[in-house]
This record gives structure tokens, C-alpha cells and sequence, in this order.
């Protein structure tokens, strides 16, 4: 999902989805509320369905409405001041199936928290899709993981080797220090710190995993 909401009219205006549920992904014009800025997070379920989605201010249910105790994610000054159009900062939200429960889902999200432009938290929020009558609610709400100065956004994850469970890496700010951590059944956890490569400043770029979780990648526009 991607896009901007639809109270303009047609296109130009409104969103896109891509299906990817065929061999040959399927790109359609839609109408919805909710703008995206550099931020979307979507999970389906194993048919494929979408269940919810979210541009890191607020989660909006398979209906587009917006999710039981959705709202006032990320809360910051700069969310505030941009929230009608969805946070400007590339993976800043990341939602990850909770191992061993079938209906429960951690979102993972951030913002900026200084003039600067830096992240000072890493925030999660629990989902249970059990609730609503199927179409979910909200939980716990913008539990702080991780407090720091960090790279907004750039959240990465990756599925364990053990085919269940997930390691989640963020990036502290100016330098070059990569927090690890793993979701299990029981939770989320600090795992270790890892000093990779050289110092990043705002890190304009993209964090990824390969296909087999093997090796990752951090591309900075603004350093070599």
C-alpha cells in the first residue's frame, strides 16, 4: 500500500495498491483516508488478505477505518506538526507476527524527537487480531524499547534461523553502532551491540537483509 488519501478526488490523488498475490503483481488505483509519507507498513494474513496497516501515526484496519485504540502513535512534535500526511522517514514502522500466537502482531515505529533530526526512541505497540469482532484493536500502545540517540527510522528485520523467530537492528546516531534485537514468544529482547563499518550522520538511505538473512546493508546517501 502506498499513496495519498482520496478526499481530492481521483487520480493524481488517492492511493495505490500493488497484490502481489500472482506471479505477476496486479497494480490497482483505491480510495482511502489515510496518506502515506515515506512510512508504510502492511500485514496480511496467510490468504493474503491485508489485516492492517499503518504510516506511523495511526493503524487502520481491513475496513480503512482507523483501528480500535489506533491512533497517537509516535507521539513527537514533528508527528504532530505532519501527522495529516504520514511521517517523512523511511522505515520507521515494521510490523512482525508474534511467534507462537497466530492473531497478536508487534509494531515496531519511531519518529523524530529533536530539532536535529534525530530519533530518541524506539517505540512498540501490541495488536491482537482476536478482538473487534475480527478486525483487531490496539492493545499497548508506544511502549518504549529503546531510548537513545538513533537513526529515525531504518527499523530492519529479519526471520531467526530457527524459522520462528525474528532479530530486529537499529542504528545508534553518528556512529557506526548497530543495537540487535530478538522477538520470541516470550517477547522483545536486547540481544548485543555490533560496531559495523563507518560512522553514520542521518543515514538518507535503506537498511536490508538478503534473501537469506545472511548479510545486511545499510546505504547512506551521505557517506561513502
Amino acid at each position: 500500500m502506498m499513496g495519498y488519501e482520496s478526499f481530492l478526488g481521483g487520480p493524481p490523488y488517492g492511493g495505490v495498491n500493488m497484490d502481489f498475490n500472482n506471479s505477476t503483481p496486479i497494480i490497482n488505483y483505491v480510495g482511502r483516508p489515510m496518506n502515506f509519507g515515506d512510512i508504510t507498513a502492511t500485514i496480511c494474513d496467510t490468504s493474503g488478505n491485508a489485516l492492517f496497516y499503518t504510516n506511523a501515526v495511526y493503524i487502520a484496519d481491513a475496513t480503512d477505518d482507523t483501528m480500535m485504540n489506533g491512533s497517537g502513535l509516535s507521539p513527537s512534535f514533528y508527528t504532530s506538526s505532519v501527522g495529516w500526511y504520514g511521517l517523512y522517514l523511511p522505515q520507521a514502522a515494521l510490523i512482525i507476527p508474534k511467534p507462537g500466537d497466530s492473531t497478536k502482531y508487534y509494531l515496531l515505529h519511531g519518529t523524530v524527537d529533536d530539532s536535529v533530526a534525530y530519533a530518541h526512541h524506539i517505540y512498540f505497540s501490541e495488536i491482537d487480531m482476536s478482538l473487534n469482532g475480527g478486525l483487531g484493536a490496539v492493545t499497548s500502545k508506544n511502549n518504549v524499547l529503546l531510548n537513545d540517540v538513533l537513526i529515525p527510522g531504518r527499523i530492519t528485520g529479519v526471520k531467526h534461523g530457527n524459522g520462528r523467530d525474528w532479530w530486529i537492528v537499529f542504528h545508534q546516531g553518528h556512529t557506526n553502532l548497530y543495537y540487535i534485537y530478538l522477538i520470541d514468544s516470550s517477547g522483545i529482547h536486547f540481544y548485543s551491540n555490533q560496531n559495523i563499518g563507518s560512522n553514520l550522520a542521518f543515514a538518507l538511505g535503506q537498511g536490508c537483509f538478503s534473501h537469506d538473512g545472511n548479510k545486511f546493508a545499510m546505504y547512506d546517501a551521505l557517506n561513502d
